[in-house]
């Protein structure tokens, strides 16, 4: 229960003036009626009135008032650490809250294959660094439109970069490698060359239909029409498939570190991936573009990209993640 609910809302204080009680902790502290004056810019004489008026309505003589000196009677002496306490709670708690930023919540819309391969394993880190932001996460099958009233702030779509009426800042490449579950692997019993992906079952969406004809090109595997393939119309259904030893899914490492880490997936080829284009995008209308809070979420968005690409593809020469 809060001090306030204990008190009532209706319970009248039954405080000394503040004025007078601050005259009264200067002067005390110093032991001076002319420094305390030079302390709350006012004059001597003024500080004596505050006192006087102070004992007036407590009942209690605060100083012995001598021709040359000042004392705190014990009463004084008492009183004076329990005003200069409080008088320091009241400093540092509206100091702590001014110095608070407001909490801003920031509606971003994102794919689900986004959020749950690459978003979310980073919004704790997000926290920690923006803790005044509050991100409202929100998922989309169709981007949404971001020049209605009551769209989202932004969003975070796949493409090549082509909205025209829209800001879009680009995050990272998509770069798809085939990828398999250890225990479709296992079954498998042979060393597995390129050309074995042939015969094996390949796991593509609607949307993706043509990425594994690229690949065989991208190989050398001109024209070859794999034996088996397997069709899923959601984006998000190719990882879970190959993750349960379906078959072989091109996916793209940054959206499944963690499936990596913990062994779900590999990456049992050693070719470079497949770089059709496209990518991901933060997308917001041109009003917003200077939004101190759109800016903040963009730069960390872009910050963290760089830094996850870096780490599952190192320039030449570095030591890959994977």
């Amino acid at each position: 229960m809060s001090r306030l609910s204990k008190r009532g809302s209706t319970a009248r204080r039954r405080l000394p003036p503040l004025n007078a009680v601050r005259a009264f902790e200067a002067a005390a502290r110093h032991v001076n009626f002319a420094l305390a004056a030079d302390e709350l810019a006012v004059t001597p004489g003024a500080i004596s009135r505050h006192v006087k008026a102070l004992e007036a309505q407590i009942g209690r003589k605060l100083f012995d008032r001598h021709p040359q000196s000042l004392q705190l009677t014990e009463f004084g002496r008492t009183w004076l650490p329990v005003v200069s306490e409080a008088f320091d709670l009241l400093e540092s708690g509206t100091a702590r809250l001014l110095s608070e930023r407001p909490r801003s919540t920031f509606a971003l819309s994102v794919q689900t294959s986004f959020a749950t391969g690459w978003l979310l394993p980073r919004f704790a880190r997000f926290h920690r660094e923006q803790p005044e932001l509050t991100i409202r996460l929100l998922t989309h099958a169709d981007l949404p439109d971001l020049l209605r009233e009551g769209a989202p702030d932004a969003a975070i779509a796949h493409g090549r970069g082509e909205w025209p009426r829209l800001n879009a800042h680009f995050l990272f490449a998509d770069r798809l490698i085939p990828m398999c579950s250890p225990a479709y692997l296992a079954v498998q019993r042979r060393l597995l060359e390129p050309a074995h992906l042939l015969t094996e079952a390949l796991i593509s969406t609607d949307d993706t239909a043509g990425d594994w004809a690229a690949w065989f090109a991208m190989i050398g595997l001109h024209g070859e029409q794999p034996q088996r393939m397997l069709h899923f119309a959601n984006n998000v259904l190719p990882a879970h498939a190959a993750m349960n030893g379906l078959g072989f899914a091109l996916i793209d490492p940054s959206l499944v570190t963690s499936e990596l880490d913990l062994g779900r997936l590999i990456a049992p080829l050693s070719f470079p991936p497949l770089m059709r284009g496209t990518g991901w995008y933060l997308l917001h209308s041109p009003v917003r573009r200077k939004d101190p809070v759109m800016m903040a979420v963009r730069n960390w968005l872009q910050r963290e990209a760089g830094s996850s690409v870096r780490h599952i593809f190192p320039k030449p020469g570095g030591a890959a993640h994977r």
